[in-house]
């Protein structure tokens, strides 16, 4: 993936990962960053970003068709990460505010909801699975691990804040959670790894 010098356009290539050889190249308007492949292996996600360097929209290339679907963001991020569920982008920028993004192939194509997390600083989005809910989860740059519920778009519990000693709070870089055995591992800038229920947030 190589973007133009001027941002105006970014040229995609698929390549054979058994020998090397080129599938396909595509050329898509903006400057984009990829984020992962959709599920079903239909779609890439990508980030698009304007002049100032604030993601505006997300877009999905069919990699069968190369069809292109761009959503935009009602609100530009700034540092903006993501993660992908199914047909659904979850976007997080520096300030804290988390937008769901449908990029289905089918689908309406629309930010389908924004919640502001009231964290300055948070990590890269995972998504986590308790019975038949999902969360998105997030560190914090005070300790905490929020837990966003994806189906009502409202906080669905957070962890105590862990802090650093002296009341430092802030690290140059906010490792993302990992989910693993039910379970939600995170880190925290006082050096402590800990571990919570990944279906039950409001118990944490």
């Amino acid at each position: 993936m190589a973007s133009a010098a001027d941002g105006a356009s970014t040229l995609v290539t698929a390549v054979d990962p058994a020998d090397g050889t080129v599938r396909w190249r595509e050329r898509l308007t903006g400057a984009l960053s990829p984020v992962e492949t959709t599920a079903d292996g239909g779609g890439l996600v990508l980030l698009s970003a304007d002049a100032e360097q604030f993601v505006d929209a997300v877009v999905r290339l069919g990699t069968e068709d190369r069809t292109v679907r761009r959503v935009p963001l009602a609100t530009p991020a700034d540092q903006a990460q993501a993660a992908v569920d199914g047909d659904t982008v979850y976007v997080v920028g520096s300030g804290g505010s988390l937008a769901a993004v449908d990029v289905g192939a089918d689908g309406p194509g629309r930010e389908r909801w924004r919640l502001e997390t009231g964290a300055a600083r948070v990590s890269r989005p995972v998504v986590a699975r308790g019975g038949d809910r999902s969360f998105v989860l997030l560190s914090a740059s005070d300790g905490r691990l929020l837990a966003v519920d994806c189906a009502q778009a409202v906080m669905a519990g957070q962890s105590p804040p862990r802090r650093a000693a002296g009341g430092r709070s802030y690290v140059p870089a906010l490792p993302a959670p990992v989910v693993a055995g039910g379970r939600a591992f995170a880190s925290a800038p006082d050096g402590s790894v800990f571990a919570v229920d990944a279906g039950d947030p409001a118990r944490w």
